[in-house]
C-alpha cells in the first residue's frame, strides 16, 4: 500500500492582476502616456507599438487594458 502516487493535477497559476489604479500608474511610468484614453487619438501603427508595450506589463489583461483605453478588446489583442 506504500506507492508511489504521480500527481498529475494542473497546478493553479497565482498571477496577480492589478488594479484599474496600479494599471493607469504602470502606463504612466512604463509607457509615459498620462492617460491611457490619449490612445485613442494616436495614429494606428503608434498606437499600436504602445498597446504592445502595454501588453508586456504582467498581470494585465486586454480585457482590462481595453475598459481603461476605450480600444476594442479586438483591436488591443490584434496589437
Amino acid at each position: 500500500m506504500k506507492e508511489q502516487v504521480e500527481d498529475n493535477c494542473i497546478e493553479a497559476n497565482d498571477r496577480k492582476r492589478l488594479t484599474d489604479q496600479e494599471l493607469k500608474i504602470a502606463v504612466q511610468e512604463y509607457v509615459g502616456i498620462m492617460r491611457p484614453i490619449e490612445l485613442q487619438h494616436m495614429e494606428n501603427v503608434e498606437r499600436d507599438e504602445f498597446l504592445r508595450k502595454i501588453k508586456k506589463i504582467a498581470g494585465i489583461s486586454t480585457r482590462q487594458i481595453a475598459r481603461l483605453t476605450g480600444i476594442s478588446q479586438s483591436v488591443v489583442a490584434k496589437a
